[in-house]
Order: C-alpha cells, then sequence, then structure tokens
C-alpha cells in the first residue's frame, strides 16, 4: 500500500515553469527549506524577510520566473529550483534593496548584512562553462520521493537549451540530505569553500562546489 501511495503521488507530481502567482509559494519554500540559514541572515526577523522578497518577485516581474521550474501537487507549490546562467547579473531593485533602504528595516549592520547576502549568489563568481543552480528546496512533507531528482532533471534539460553541457551548485557542508542527492545524481565535489564572511551573513562556515556534466 505504500508503494502504491507513492506511485499515486509520484504521477501526481507535475514539473512546470514557475509563474507570477507562484511567487508567495517560492519564498515560503526558501522559508521552510532553508529555514536556520533565512533567519540567520533576516537578523531574526522572518516575516520582514519574506516580505522584501515578495516585493521583489513583484518588482521584477514574470521574466524573471523563467529560471525557476516548480514541482506542484495539484495546486499545491510542493518543490522549486532556479538555474542561473553566466554573464547573467541578478537585478536587485534600487528602491527595495537599496542600503539606506534595508538600514532602516534591519538597522545599520543588519542592513549591510542583508544587502551583502542577497548579492552574494552573482553570477561572476562561478565557473563561465556552466549553469548554476542557485537553490532548489522541496517541503519536508515531500522529500525522499524523487522531487528532487525530477527538479534537477529539468534544470539540466533547460540547461542544455542554451548550449551549456555542465551545471554547477554550492551545498552547505553540513547538508548531508542534499549532498547525498547531488551524489546520487552524478555531481562531483570540485572544491570546497570556507569564509567567517559567509558565517557572520548565513550562519553557515564551509560550502562545497559541485560540478556535473550533462
Amino acid at each position: 500500500m505504500v508503494h502504491g501511495r507513492s506511485y499515486i503521488r509520484d504521477n501526481m507530481i507535475k514539473i512546470r515553469t514557475a509563474e507570477e502567482r507562484d511567487a508567495k509559494a517560492i519564498v515560503t519554500e526558501l522559508r521552510i527549506g532553508f529555514h536556520d540559514k533565512y533567519a540567520h541572515l533576516f537578523c531574526g526577523n522572518e516575516e520582514l524577510g519574506t516580505k522584501l522578497l515578495l516585493d521583489y518577485y513583484a518588482k521584477v516581474g514574470k521574466e524573471y520566473l523563467n529560471d525557476h521550474f516548480v514541482a506542484t501537487d495539484g495546486e499545491r507549490v510542493v518543490g522549486v529550483i532556479r538555474v542561473l546562467f553566466p554573464h547573467i547579473k541578478l537585478e536587485m531593485p534600487s528602491s527595495i534593496f537599496s542600503l539606506f533602504h534595508l538600514m532602516k528595516k534591519f538597522g545599520f549592520l543588519g542592513g549591510i548584512k542583508v544587502k551583502i547576502g542577497l548579492g552574494i549568489a552573482d553570477t561572476d563568481e562561478f565557473d563561465k562553462d556552466s549553469a548554476y543552480i542557485e537553490f532548489l528546496c522541496v517541503l519536508p512533507e515531500y522529500r525522499n520521493q524523487g522531487i528532487g531528482s525530477r527538479l534537477l532533471d529539468k534544470a539540466e534539460s533547460f540547461t542544455k537549451t542554451r548550449n551549456l553541457n555542465k551545471i554547477s551548485l554550492y551545498v552547505f557542508e553540513t547538508n548531508n540530505l542534499a549532498r547525498s542527492l547531488y551524489e546520487r545524481e552524478g555531481y562531483k565535489e570540485v572544491r570546497r569553500v570556507s569564509s567567517i564572511i559567509a558565517q557572520w551573513l548565513l550562519g553557515f562556515k564551509t560550502v562545497i562546489y559541485m560540478k556535473k556534466s550533462i
């Protein structure tokens, strides 16, 4: 019976390009999936951080969701992945992400922390011959059902349409569940990066850079 229910649920899970209506669900996924890091980045004020990200998605519009893919169970978004490409910079609307605005919201040091932390995924930092997975999240109750693998497959097939044959990502050293998934899917460790600044910004010290040929 368990296997039967799992099979039925897997058949019900659909993967599609994200739409504007998914923005709130995507932010919720990030808040749940990266809870400790999310709270740390936004100085413990998760509600304010959530509003900031929702304002961002509302401001940048639907064209910025073309590189987001969601897994849905009926109408519910249960997983999300975002894949970025070389030479495409993340645009941060100045009205939302100006240092002055962030300092008003999070205080002097908190504003600096959020400003740097949100800009940490600039694609200039990554190898130019590969796409980059900015984040992958699946709701806890939907994990270990192959949804993460299906989202990775979607990101990889999308990468091929951009004439790239490599894809990379960073994973927290302590995130054993995610590391196991990536290793099963053929991602290989390239290097480890430790940073006191990252410890201050996001609450972790060491990340592992992984890469896969597709």
